[in-house]
C-alpha cells in the first residue's frame, strides 16, 4: 500500500523528470527556429559601419534565441505537473 511519502517521492522524480524534458526539448527548439530577441542587434554588439556583429560568438548566439521561452515552457511544466499531482490526491481521497 503506497503512503504519502511514495506519492510524493514519485511525484518530485515525474516533476524532475518533467521540468529536465523540458529544458532540453525548449534547447533544441530554440536551436531549430532561432528567433532573435528585440534587443538583438545591442547584444551581438552591431557594427553600422561594418554591418557586423562585434561580440563573441556565444553573445551572438543567445541574442538569437528568444523563442520559444524558457520561462514559460518550465512556468507550464510546473503547473502541469502540480495539477496532476492534485487531481491524483484528489481520486485517492474518494473526492
Amino acid at each position: 500500500v503506497p503512503t504519502a511519502a511514495d506519492a510524493a517521492h514519485a511525484a518530485a522524480c515525474a516533476h524532475l523528470l518533467s521540468c529536465g524534458l523540458t529544458e532540453l526539448l525548449t534547447g533544441l527548439a530554440k536551436l531549430c527556429v532561432g528567433r532573435p530577441r528585440p534587443n538583438y542587434y545591442a547584444m551581438c554588439g552591431f557594427d553600422p559601419e561594418t554591418l557586423a556583429c562585434g561580440a563573441d560568438d556565444r553573445s551572438v548566439d543567445r541574442a538569437g534565441q528568444s523563442f520559444p521561452s524558457g520561462h514559460a515552457s518550465l512556468g507550464f511544466c510546473g503547473m502541469t505537473a502540480l495539477s496532476l499531482f492534485l487531481m491524483d490526491a484528489v481520486a485517492r481521497d474518494g473526492g
